[in-house]
């Protein structure tokens, strides 16, 4: 049975940085769905850091090693999931790293790659399990900055339109 997991993690103070790729404080990065300990006065509005972690079955896709700003990685990758529909193939890089991202769809399965790491799932199973977790990490984003919140409405937007596009998608796969 296919099971793929998804959380976005946002480090808890701007001052910290990632400088050996082998030495995670791990402790620094705080799952979104526990907002609430993270200060906004230690974190950038513009640079919102963090990983995003990925497992498919036994397989670890996405990991903290794959940190990035997340305020950016986003919206990259609900784009390019959403072109991913119309065309079968998208993709993008991190925004801070040179990761390339390849997606592909053929019938109902969907086929993701991150550098040398894959996965091949159904496809709605994807779009359901990462659309879900881009709408937790807006919501937090809205918690943490209303200032912000046209900017992070609009993504929002996106996200529900491509849960529409989505099951239209692949109502015929039942």
């Amino acid at each position: 049975m296919e099971k793929l997991t998804l959380a976005s993690y946002i480090i808890s103070d701007k001052r910290y940085v990632v400088r050996d790729l082998n030495k995670i404080d791990r402790s620094k990065f705080v799952n979104i769905e526990d907002v609430g300990q993270l200060d906004p006065k230690k974190l950038d509005p513009d640079y919102i850091t963090g990983a995003i972690i990925m497992k498919y079955n036994d397989q670890t896709i996405l990991d903290y090693k794959d940190w990035d700003d997340l305020n950016y990685f986003w919206p990259y990758f609900i784009d390019s999931l959403d072109e991913l529909l119309e065309k079968n193939n998208s993709n993008f890089s991190f925004p801070s790293q040179a990761l390339p991202v390849n997606m592909e769809i053929v019938k109902d399965r969907l086929i993701f790659q991150v550098g040398q790491r894959r996965l091949n799932i159904q496809a709605s199973d994807f779009y359901e399990i990462v659309l879900a977790e881009g709408n937790k990490f807006y919501k937090a984003l809205l918690e943490l900055f209303p200032r912000f919140e046209s900017e992070y409405n609009s993504e929002l937007q996106k996200i529900d339109q491509l849960i529409i596009k989505t099951k239209v998608r692949f109502s015929k796969y039942g």
